[in-house]
C-alpha cells in the first residue's frame, strides 16, 4: 500500500433517488455539509480502493465504481501513517443504532447544552470495545487514523477536525469525477 486518504462526502440530493433523503437527513441532523466520509487506500499499480461503512458491511470498492455524483474533500495525513487499521475492519457490520439514534440524541442534548449554558453534555453511546463490532462511516475513518474520540465522530466533525489540526492537508475540493490522485503532489 502506498497511500491512506481521508474523504469527506456530500451525496446531492435527488427527490426520486430514496437513500438521497437519508443523506440529506444525516447532514441536518448534525448540522454540517458532509454526510458521508471514506478512506481512500492507493496500491502500486495505480489500483484506488475506497473503504467505507455502509450498510449492510464495511466494504472495498473500487474508487472509480464509488464516484458517482459525490462533492468530496481529499485530506492527507501529514505524519508517517497508512491507517491500515481500517481494512482489519472489512465484513463487520454497520452500526445502525449508534450512526442514527446515539448520534442525533447526542447532538440534540449539545446544541441545549450550548443555547441554556446548562454545562457539559457527556456522550450517552457505546463505548470504543462495543464499537469495534459494528461501524458507521466516520466512525472506522477516526478509529483507522487513530483520531482520539473516533467513536463520537459525525461525516462534519471529522472534516473539521481536519480542518484545525495543522498535520492535515487539503489536497482537494469539488466533484469526485474530477479528482485525479496522479495530479497530487507527493
Amino acid at each position: 500500500m502506498k497511500e491512506a486518504y481521508l474523504i469527506s462526502v456530500r451525496t446531492p440530493f435527488k427527490w426520486y433517488k430514496p437513500m438521497r433523503y437519508i443523506h440529506a437527513a444525516i447532514r441536518a441532523f448534525t448540522g454540517g455539509r458532509f454526510n458521508h466520509t471514506s478512506i481512500l487506500y492507493t496500491f502500486d499499480g495505480n489500483i484506488n480502493l475506497i473503504c467505507e461503512a455502509k450498510p449492510p458491511v464495511v466494504r472495498l470498492i473500487s474508487y472509480t465504481a464509488w464516484v458517482e455524483d459525490k462533492y468530496i474533500k481529499v485530506w492527507k495525513l501529514n505524519e508517517s501513517h497508512n491507517a491500515i487499521k481500517g481494512l482489519d475492519e472489512l465484513d463487520k457490520g454497520y452500526d445502525f443504532k449508534s450512526a442514527g439514534i446515539d448520534q442525533l440524541w447526542y447532538k440534540i442534548r449539545l446544541f441545549f447544552s450550548n443555547v441554556f449554558g446548562s454545562g457539559e453534555v457527556k456522550y450517552t453511546g457505546h463505548t470504543t470495545s462495543f464499537a469495534k463490532e459494528k461501524w458507521y462511516c466516520s466512525e472506522l475513518a477516526g478509529y483507522a487514523f487513530e483520531i482520539t474520540d473516533w467513536h463520537k465522530l459525525t461525516p462534519n466533525d471529522l472534516d473539521l477536525y481536519c480542518e484545525l489540526m495543522p498535520q492535515w492537508e487539503l489536497l482537494f475540493e469539488g466533484l469526485a469525477s474530477k479528482f485525479n490522485l496522479n495530479n497530487i503532489k507527493k
